[in-house]
């Protein structure tokens, strides 16, 4: 072979390499950024469920130490009747009882929620060929679905903390001095497991509910979105999708979170599903399972309004068009 030749085909191969290159780049268009790029979009979607997470709590909590006490007894007769009880007998700092948890929590649980579900949106999205701002409503529900029982493996323990200080009234002999006694006594009495008490149930929750929650966002955003030509919502637009996002959440899987409820403030071992079911139903009726939920429905739009503002407006401060 002489010189030429072998130049030749050495020209012929670098040309074929870098098509090569090219087609390489254009093919892979749809799947996933390069990993530091994908890192740092989970850390943009990690800071803005901090965000949203804090305004969540300090909007919606004292609806929600409302919903929780008349979900766990029959004492309140209505909304009005729980609020005035409380109101009028324990000031409007109960209204704020058990805040500490969900607030030292809220940025890491929602950060974690809005991570993780970043995460499976671009796995399905990888697993289907297409970018996670394009997925079918079904593929929402795919990733929703995958999100629950990590979110829920934090989210838990929290809860069940939560929820015994929250029922706690004052005038009544306290069992709880505060959210470590909380643990130290769940610890105490049941051991490390104890903390998880109601985690399948809300796992349960979460299935139900996870898909109805963003599967609501994305549809009211994609449409308000069409209609202004705009490629990430405005403040507004943010503010009306989350909002109608937790109204749906709460209105698909409020019994389901009654009754977790429920097991999370029963003392001892944890009551199964069933039972606890059954033995609701029998006694108070099905109506018992909704008990709170008007409380509830007038905490979850501005309280998930302002989870998604704060989600939304954060991923734009850092370079994001929107979630």
């Amino acid at each position: 072979m002489d010189k030429g030749n072998h130049e030749q085909m050495e020209a012929t191969q670098i040309k074929n390499d870098c098509a090569l290159d090219d087609n390489v780049k254009k093919g892979s268009s749809k799947h996933p950024e390069p990993a530091i790029k994908s890192n740092a979009r989970v850390a943009a979607e990690l800071a803005g469920g901090t965000v949203g997470g804090i305004l969540q709590v300090l909007v919606g909590h004292p609806l929600d130490t409302i919903k929780v006490r008349m979900q766990s007894s029959n004492y309140y007769r209505s909304l009005l009747h729980c609020l005035s009880e409380t109101l009028c007998k324990e000031g409007a700092s109960a209204f704020y009882k058990g805040v500490g948890p969900p607030l030292v929590m809220a940025g890491v649980l929602n950060g974690v929620m809005f991570g993780t579900n970043g995460t499976m949106k671009r796995l399905v999205g990888y697993v289907c060929d297409e970018e996670p701002r394009n997925l079918s409503l079904l593929q929402v529900t795919a990733a929703a679905l995958l999100t629950a029982p990590v979110y829920c493996a934090f989210v838990s323990p929290v809860e069940l903390v939560k929820c015994r200080l929250q029922i706690q009234r004052d005038g009544h002999s306290l069992k709880y001095t505060g959210p470590v006694d909380v643990l130290r006594q769940t610890i105490s009495q049941n051991g490390f497991q104890g903390l998880f008490a109601g985690y399948r149930v809300t796992v349960l929750t979460r299935l139900i509910g996870s898909p109805c929650y963003f599967v609501a966002y994305d549809v009211c955003k994609r449409k308000m979105l069409e209609r202004s030509g705009s490629s990430s919502p405005s403040q507004m637009q943010a503010l009306i999708a989350g909002g109608i996002a937790g109204a749906v959440f709460w209105t698909a899987n409020y019994p389901v979170d009654a009754l977790r409820t429920r097991i999370q403030v029963t003392d001892g071992p944890t009551p199964p599903i069933i039972r606890t079911v059954v033995h609701t139903i029998r006694t108070e009726g099905v109506s018992s399972l909704y008990r709170g939920y008007s409380a509830c429905l007038l905490r979850s739009f501005p309280a998930n309004a302002a989870v998604f503002y704060g989600l939304e407006m954060t991923l734009r401060v850092l370079g994001y068009s929107n979630f």
